[in-house]
């Protein structure tokens, strides 16, 4: 026979609204093909009732790619050059608490055998 016991959890008094974040990948290299849109998301450990939204935002060698800051979205853009660059989100309820993706971006230099970026 299967015993079934119910279990209560309770966050502790003055517990912080938001725990912890995510960012899923936490690296990624970009490169062209398909249709050069790259997906990132955020897993936010927060209280019911408590904002999971986070602002998205980049920095490093930033030329070669575009955000959607809203929705964690990159797109390639095909450079020359190579690049790296961070992928931050950070938590709209609580602004101390953010995480971030390494971004590696593959440069295409115009040589005699490489298509051309499309």
């Amino acid at each position: 026979s299967v015993v079934t016991v119910p279990i209560v959890l309770s966050l502790v008094p003055g517990s912080p609204a938001v725990r912890s974040l995510y960012v899923l990948p936490q690296r990624r290299t970009l490169d062209r093909g398909g249709d050069g849109k790259y997906a990132f998301a955020s897993v936010v450990d927060a209280n019911v009732g408590t904002s999971h939204a986070v602002r998205w935002s980049l920095t490093g060698d930033t030329a070669s790619v575009a955000l959607d800051a809203a929705t964690g979205i990159l797109t390639y853009r095909c450079l020359s050059k190579s690049g790296y660059l961070t992928l931050t989100a950070t938590s709209v309820a609580d602004s101390t608490i953010f995480a971030s993706a390494a971004v590696a971006v593959q440069g295409h230099p115009a040589a005699t055998n490489d298509p051309p970026c499309s």
